[in-house]
């Protein structure tokens, strides 16, 4: 099994319809215990003109990546694997379908939230101040695989799991029961609005806030 922890900057929050959206994209290759094996990172070019506000935030102009190789010409992951992100959902979005033979993923994010209930809140800028991880350079790819491997270490140290177990636990969708985020966050899910909850019918959310959305759908009528 191949555990690449992956993440992405793109052209926005949707990939485009032509060309990858993908802008920079840097992984680890990983071992069953969570240690670097090799790293990768390259500009792309995403085929796709940048938003000016996904600019503002990564710093990557269509100027810095008009020579730089396609996305698939960089990843093009072979053989069982398994990708690894902070917010995984979002970085699937954009490259999914790059690999021969995606088996599941583990989402840090989503751990975060079940096992260190008491950050102030789950993004990685903050975990990392919050844990005290190293300082690497935020909205950059490789900076934010490089934290996020530092927080997955911690994550697999508090479930005593390694990333074979880790892959198989996070397979298994567990129903959350307080909203884990935006303007309800804390609140039980069972008295959210049903018009919230409606909201997120075609919204990408990870598979327990959806199991957990889905039961109150059915609970409600």
């Amino acid at each position: 099994m191949n555990y690449l922890l992956v993440d992405t900057e793109t052209v926005g929050l949707n990939p485009p319809k032509q060309g990858s959206g993908v802008v920079q994209i840097a992984w680890l290759e990983l071992d069953m215990w969570g240690d670097v094996v090799d790293e990768h990172c390259h500009l792309i070019n995403p085929e796709a003109p940048i938003h000016p506000e996904a600019s503002k935030v990564h710093g990557i102009l269509d100027a810095d990546v008009v020579n730089s190789p396609k996305l698939s010409e960089v990843f093009n992951p072979e053989g069982p694997s398994i990708q690894i992100s902070h917010n995984a959902v979002f970085d699937l979005r954009f490259v999914a379908d790059r690999y021969e033979n995606l088996k599941g993923s583990i989402c840090t994010l989503n751990l975060a939230r079940q096992f260190l209930p008491n950050a102030p809140n789950h993004k990685l800028a903050t975990l990392v101040e919050f844990l005290g991880l190293s300082d690497y350079k935020a909205h950059d790819a490789l900076g934010d695989v490089k934290a996020t491997q530092e927080l997955l270490k911690i994550l697999m140290d508090i479930t005593g799991k390694d990333l074979e177990a880790l892959a198989a636990f996070c397979a298994v969708p567990k129903v959350v029961y307080t909203m884990p985020f935006g303007k309800f966050k804390g609140q039980p899910i069972n008295q959210l609005p049903i018009s919230y909850i409606r909201y997120f019918e075609d919204k990408d959310i990870d598979d327990n806030l959806r199991l957990a959305f889905d039961q109150q759908m059915k609970i409600r009528g």
